[in-house]
């Protein structure tokens, strides 16, 4: 029964994004209202834990980490840096398809989901009117979360790991072939389809293109290499490029006030903590577990039974939270399941991420670009099905190898 009350949620919430168009931010407070209601939470007990999520360390530190790098992203723009970052990718490549796709996921090595504005900030450079915003954004949304699916900077991968008792070393190994093909499904199914020629002639000085591209983006490229090498928030990481980068520029307090304000985006932060919120709500029922036990009843193979588990639940409540609570129950079905399991599971977790509505990221990918998340999931859903299918055939080649 609560797995049923939870999917009549879901597809309501669903319906108010998709059927009535309404933004993440109401759709998210009726969901957590529902949640409240169909699960008979306390008033006072609803009150508390909403207070608790939305005051959590985890939901400023995600505000904080927006904020600072949509400032930072703000001082580049003033500088020009953003537009000399664009011409020095497109000499060295003389390709807007490949630069666009290598820009968001250089950003996306950053474990933080502001770093879908980098990527976004410098596909808009390349593209500009030349395609839909609809396009640039599925573009960013798609290449800045591959690093997202292997690279161990990220706290689901680390989690997936240490539960499943897998060395780092040997599932980052193992994800390279899933990693090649999304790069290759995005640009079959999609990026191929958009302009490639840039109009330049072929650069003949690559060096002076690398220290052009060093130059404009040594603020991010640092933030990437503290992040894999200093246990230190990222926000706290940003905010000293911030301070470097004000002073090495020579900017005047002047200069900087208006992004003070135009930084904080009111809709963004407003939907990050009713989604965080909705989270916790499902968290404090039994409703996943639920669900978990609804599908295992299905007539499957316990790894399809489990691949399904995994990619539901990571639409409805994330991947760090299916992994967390699925994990274990998986090896406790599957114990000789070693890393082809944690490949297919994780895999599937990651898979579904890209498509779900809970997923901060898209949302903040498709308000930089102003168009609906909507629109980013239905173009997203091709591809993250072919993909789908492809991990079922890869984890019967790793099960034969292993």
């Amino acid at each position: 029964m609560d797995a049923v009350k939870l999917l009549i949620i879901f597809l309501f919430m669903l319906v108010i994004i998709f059927r009535f168009k309404k933004s993440l931010a109401v759709a998210f407070a009726l969901g957590c209202a529902a949640v409240a209601f169909a699960y008979g939470f306390d008033p006072v007990f609803a009150a508390k834990l909403a207070a608790q999520s939305a005051l959590s360390r985890s939901t400023l530190a995600i505000v904080a980490i927006y904020y600072t790098v949509t400032f930072l992203q703000k001082m580049m723009e003033a500088k020009g840096h953003i537009a000399l970052a664009e011409g020095a990718l497109l000499g060295l490549t003389n390709s807007k398809r490949f630069s666009a796709a290598a820009a968001p996921m250089c950003a996306g090595l950053m474990p933080t989901p502001g770093a879908v504005i980098v990527g976004g900030t410098i596909v808009e450079s390349i593209y500009k009117d030349s395609i839909s915003n609809e396009d640039k954004n599925f573009i960013t949304s798609y290449y800045r979360h591959i690093p997202e699916s292997f690279v161990p900077t990220f706290g689901s991968v680390i989690l997936a790991c240490e539960l499943a008792k897998v060395p780092i070393g040997e599932f980052v190994l193992y994800m390279l072939p899933p990693v090649v093909l999304l790069i290759l499904l995005g640009h079959a199914l999609f990026l191929r389809k958009l302009p490639h020629d840039t109009g330049l002639l072929a650069a003949t000085d690559k060096a002076q293109d690398v220290k052009n591209l060093l130059l404009s983006l040594w603020p991010f490229l640092l933030t990437i290499c503290l992040v894999l090498l200093v246990r230190i928030d990222v926000y706290i990481i940003v905010a000293v490029m911030i301070a470097a980068y004000f002073f090495i520029n020579r900017f005047t307090l002047k200069e900087t006030a208006p992004f003070f304000k135009e930084s904080f985006e009111s809709k963004i932060i407003l939907s990050t903590i009713f989604i965080l919120i909705f989270k916790d709500y499902i968290l404090s029922t039994d409703a996943v577990q639920s669900l978990s036990a609804l599908i295992a009843g299905l007539p499957l193979p316990d790894y399809l039974v489990f691949s399904l588990i995994f990619f539901i639940g990571s639409v409805i409540v994330g991947s760090t939270a299916i992994i967390a609570i699925g994990l274990p129950l998986a090896y406790a079905a599957i114990p000789d399941g070693g890393v082809p399991l944690l490949v297919l599971l994780a895999t599937m977790a990651f898979a579904a991420m890209q498509i779900s509505i809970s997923h901060i990221c898209l949302f903040l990918s498709s308000t930089f670009f102003k168009v609906e998340v909507a629109s980013l999931i239905r173009r997203t859903i091709p591809v993250i099905a072919v993909f789908s299918v492809f991990l079922i055939g890869y984890y019967w080649l790793l099960r034969a190898l292993n």
